[in-house]
């Protein structure tokens, strides 16, 4: 077995086993020109069509913008994402700290627990958690205080 080629040598090499990969000369892949060309043409496209399509009223979108209400729902939704993030790192943290545990139990529940949030897929879980409080409401009849009223009847 033969040890590396002094560099002397590669240089002036033609064989393509011994060539220098620092001395090779770029590949042209034309397809991805013709990609680049294309990504760009939608780009323009999509930039001509925000600007002057009237349908959007961009005057309406720049009176509002601003609104006391819209920066209050900007600042809402900002923070609401930070605190996601900043729970879901905690959380997630707990759970591999979890599931390197040497107590089983708790390896298990942390294995169990990811297992179904990561085999759900993420809408399937936005809509169970967003009906879910409106199906696990008690029916009228279950409650004492409540009373349901026959079809047709006016309610107050």
């Amino acid at each position: 077995m033969a040890g590396p080629i002094p560099l002397t040598e590669r240089k002036n090499s033609t064989d393509p086993k011994t060539d220098d990969v620092a001395l090779s000369k770029r590949r042209v892949r034309p397809w991805r020109v013709v990609a680049g060309a294309v990504l760009a043409l939608v780009a323009v496209l999509l930039v001509h069509f925000l600007v002057t399509n009237p349908r959007l009223e961009w005057g309406v979108v720049a009176e509002y913008l601003f609104e006391p209400s819209v920066l209050s729902g900007l600042g809402t939704t900002v923070w609401l994402a930070v605190a996601a993030t900043v729970v879901g790192a905690v959380v997630g943290a707990i759970l591999a700290a979890a599931q390197m545990s040497q107590f089983p139990p708790v390896r298990w529940a942390a294995t169990l627990y990811i297992g179904v949030f990561r085999g759900i897929p993420p809408l399937v879980q936005l809509i169970f958690w967003s009906t879910s409080p409106t199906s696990c409401r008690a029916s009228p009849s279950a409650s004492p205080s409540v009373r349901s009223s026959p079809p047709g009847t006016p309610t107050r």
